[in-house]
């Protein structure tokens, strides 16, 4: 069994896959929703469009029409000594990814 901690585990999952499989693909995030729990907890629910993945197609993800994996975000933000942490993530894949909205930004246009 690993000593990692869980936040090591994901930063090395994180690092390893940017140079592998997300190498040279890019991503737009569209925040759907900001919601203030006190002035120093946000929660942030956010759309992701990721093109260029290499991801192989025997993984069973789900692409839109035009070939971007489709997820959405659930953040939770702490702010500790003026600075903005964020505290849990939660990633998951759209699986209708064809009815979700274009993402904002003219690069996906």
């Amino acid at each position: 069994m690993s000593d990692m901690l869980p936040s090591e585990k994901c930063h090395q999952f994180s690092a390893r896959s940017n140079k592998t499989i997300f190498l040279d693909s890019t991503i737009q995030q569209d925040i759907v929703s900001l919601r203030f729990i006190t002035p120093d907890v946000a929660v942030v629910e956010v759309l992701t469009a990721v093109a260029g993945a290499k991801l192989p197609r025997s993984r069973g993800d789900n692409f839109d029409a035009k070939g971007r994996l489709r997820t959405r975000l659930l953040q939770v933000f702490v702010r500790r000594s003026g600075v903005w942490e964020i505290v849990a993530y939660h990633n998951v894949e759209v699986r209708d990814a064809l009815h979700l909205p274009e993402p904002k930004s003219p690069a996906f246009k």
